[in-house]
């Protein structure tokens, strides 16, 4: 039998025995094979394949010539490498990356899990009637956007890590703001807090990196004033922390026995010196923007802090400058979206869906597009903040605007002004890619 006959491509038409002609030999019901299932098309199939990519001489296009090229049976040629990116990134593509609507494929179930573990906590503390310890559950909730690709097992590990240092931080954060520590000392104990954590976030592999979510967390439970005890609080931060874990290893549960567990290494630890440079970033950026949110006087200094905190965690030098103005466009995108959306009078039960619903559509363009994302996770910053102390909406929209401005542009310029020999290493990886 030649490759031609066992080459499944090539369709060869059979005759249908008719009644004068005599029945092959073997094609009774006694003789008759069972049904394959598709399990084992599939495996025969790809026997078939590899048979005749053995025995065949394939012909491949020659990359000098239009001609034809005839390889010897048995030798199969190897894949050309894949060619980098040819265009070096400037303005215009920038420009062009920033306009370009990503596709949600991919992150809708990431998305959906982290939704969820914010609305099951919200709900069931609404319906409690106790609209006082949503902040805590939000906090708590937001341990399930780590590890959110990686493995069932890496990611229980990760997010169980992460889930302690948000815990502590939101005790910490109720243990500051119940002894009415003023807006300069709790600059400075965040300030710490925030380098500390970057070199254990570090050292514990979590992504993402940094200590946003820890400071965020920190900074709000200790500003916003609660009436309750603290074991509520830190209950409810737990709880709410357990729920991520559980929804984040849920597909564990009905995935498919037949496949292996897939074995992923974890990322491996920068240099020390790597990391104590970026938890000095954090200091000074996270120090300037809180010292200058509180000498300004607006109400919210800690948001200047977390807009700080956003651009120094991202991938690269090159890249928190753009995370950096990404952040600046989305949030005033996403503060025009939250004062149209506070117009509305929305009962505690609608609140609690509509921030879930918005925390969906952040989470699906976090990876691929930032400024997106900020303009539906700004009114869930904002809007969690209406449970706990209610306030005007045009002041409310304008602090965060203005201080998110603040805390951008100090991080921008923090990492133009630290990263200098990164940068360069990063432009000429890039030229020699392109060359």
């Amino acid at each position: 039998m030649g490759p031609a006959a066992s080459d499944p491509r090539i369709r060869t038409r059979l005759r249908k025995p008719t009644a004068g002609r005599p029945r092959p030999r073997g094609s009774g019901t006694a003789c008759r094979q069972p049904a394959r299932s598709s399990h084992q098309h599939r495996s025969r199939h790809r026997e078939q394949l590899n048979a005749h990519a053995l025995t065949s001489a394939p012909v491949a296009l020659s990359t000098t010539s239009t001609q034809h090229r005839r390889y010897p049976a048995g030798s199969v040629p190897a894949r050309p490498a894949l060619q980098p990116r040819r265009h070096p990134r400037t303005v215009k593509t920038y420009a062009r990356d920033f306009f370009r609507i990503p596709s949600p494929r991919g992150h809708r179930t990431p998305a959906l899990r982290v939704a969820a573990g914010i609305g099951i906590p919200l709900i069931i503390l609404v319906l409690m009637g106790r609209t006082d310890l949503t902040i805590f559950a939000v906090f708590g909730a937001l341990t399930g956007v780590f590890g959110r690709v990686e493995p069932h097992w890496l990611r229980l590990k990760h997010q169980t890590f992460a889930g302690i240092l948000m815990s502590l931080s939101i005790v910490g954060g109720v243990i500051s703001g119940g002894y009415g520590i003023n807006g300069w000392a709790l600059v400075g104990i965040g300030t710490l807090i925030a380098g500390v954590l970057s070199i254990v976030a570090d050292v514990l592999r979590l992504r993402p990196s940094g200590p946003l979510f820890y400071i965020f967390a920190f900074m709000a439970t200790a500003s916003v004033p609660f009436e309750g005890q603290l074991w509520e609080a830190a209950l409810t931060g737990v709880a709410s922390v357990g729920v991520a874990l559980v929804l984040g290893f849920m597909g564990r549960l009905w995935a498919r026995r037949t496949e292996p567990d897939r074995q992923l290494a974890e990322a491996p630890l920068p240099a020390w010196s790597r990391i104590y440079a970026q938890a000095g970033r954090y200091v000074v950026a996270l120090g300037l923007a809180g010292s200058i949110g509180v000498m300004s006087g607006l109400g919210h200094h800690y948001w200047a802090m977390v807009a700080a905190a956003a651009p120094i965690s991202a991938v690269g030098a090159s890249g928190g400058l753009v995370r950096a103005v990404y952040r600046i466009i989305g949030t005033y995108a996403g503060v025009l979206l939250t004062a149209a959306l506070l117009t509305i009078q929305w009962p505690p039960l609608g609140l609690a869906f509509l921030i879930a619903a918005l925390q969906f559509a952040g989470e699906v363009f976090v990876i691929s597009h930032y400024s997106i994302a900020l303009v539906f996770m700004t009114p869930v910053a904002l809007m969690m903040t209406e449970f706990v102390a209610p306030g005007p909406t045009g002041t409310l929209v304008a602090d965060r605007a203005l201080e998110t401005t603040m805390g951008a542009v100090i991080a921008f310029f923090v990492i133009l002004l630290t990263t200098r020999k990164q940068r360069a290493q990063e432009r000429s990886l890039r030229q020699t890619q392109t060359n």
